[in-house]
């Protein structure tokens, strides 16, 4: 027939709808280029479009090819203007991407199945200046800026986080590792396996540190359960110039202050460093008290064990 002889089809400056009925999600644009083509060596598509969905935009290019055959399609992707939040407003299904209030751009591969289901990703992204929202009911933190390079393996629910470069305030650092998440229904992330480790910190967190905190490395294994607000910590090592804190135990969180559960050992920490490294929230009196009364000299060896309730 005639279409079975169709090698390309185009549309230019084309008004099309997309309705997501799975996920309760209408995305339209007004201005879209669409070619799609055929050959004996395999298919190609293009798509350039502003896409909108209630408050969400995401200006997307895509190119993407598959050999005659190929049970997947690699796409070529940029995209600029997402801002996860938007989206979540319009949409509860993504009520996860709340926690992100600032606009998104980058690009990278896309593989998509030939029934249309998601493979995977590997991106290079940039978030731009907004706030993020910690599920704990902090206020809002502003964040200056940020730069990602990550993969996604969504059958396997694996996210390999190569660097993370950070700004908020005065709070940056540098962020690599890998995680195994829990997506019980949706796109609800429940929880996840973590080994994460972190460099050139500089923390600034109301409530938690004692003015800007300055750490230079933390490695961490574990688990964290996000819904409950729970880690249960396999190795946390943390280390300020010279000196070394590590610990195992289990945190979790509580209105005035966390439930904690933990045993290790810290070796040669200067004592001016220790305010860098203990939390304002945990044993508050022995933290004032170390506080004024000894500002000078090196932790050469502790035993650490903590069981303190939530609320001490």
């Amino acid at each position: 027939g005639l279409l079975g002889d169709l090698q390309s089809f185009g549309m230019r400056n084309a008004s099309l709808r997309c309705i997501d009925k799975v996920n309760d999600v209408e995305w339209k644009t007004d201005d879209a280029t669409l070619v799609l083509s055929r050959s004996a060596d395999g298919v190609s598509a293009f798509l350039d479009a502003e896409l909108v969905a209630g408050d969400a935009v995401l200006d997307l290019e895509m190119l993407g090819s598959a050999p005659a055959g190929a049970d997947k399609v690699v796409f070529q992707a940029q995209g600029s203007g997402f801002v996860p939040a938007a989206l979540a407003r319009n949409a509860p299904v993504f009520s996860d991407l709340s926690l992100l209030d600032a606009p998104v751009s980058g690009g990278g591969t896309i593989t998509i199945g030939k029934n249309g289901v998601w493979l995977g990703a590997e991106l290079d992204l940039t978030v731009g200046a907004g706030t993020a929202v910690l599920p704990d009911g902090r206020a809002p933190i502003v964040i200056d800026g940020a730069t990602a390079e990550l993969t996604l393996d969504p059958a396997e629910n694996v996210l390999l986080l190569k660097r993370l470069d950070f700004k908020a305030g005065n709070n940056s650092g540098t962020l690599s590792g890998n995680a195994t998440y829990d997506q019980p229904e949706d796109f609800h992330i429940s929880g996840a396996t973590v080994a994460l480790n972190a460099k050139d910190l500089l923390l600034d967190i109301e409530g938690f540190t004692d003015g800007i905190s300055d750490v230079d490395a933390i490695a961490f294994s574990g688990r964290l359960d996000f819904d409950n607000l729970i880690a249960d910590i396999s190795s946390l090592t943390v280390r300020v110039g010279e000196g070394t804190l590590a610990l195992s135990g289990r945190i979790a969180d509580h209105p005035e202050s966390p439930a904690i559960f933990a045993q290790g050992e810290a070796s040669n920490i200067e004592a001016n460093r220790l305010k860098d490294i203990w939390p304002k929230p945990l044993a508050k009196g022995a933290r004032e008290w170390f506080a004024e009364n000894v500002s000078a000299g090196i932790i050469e060896s502790a035993r650490i064990n903590l069981d303190l309730a939530g609320g001490m």
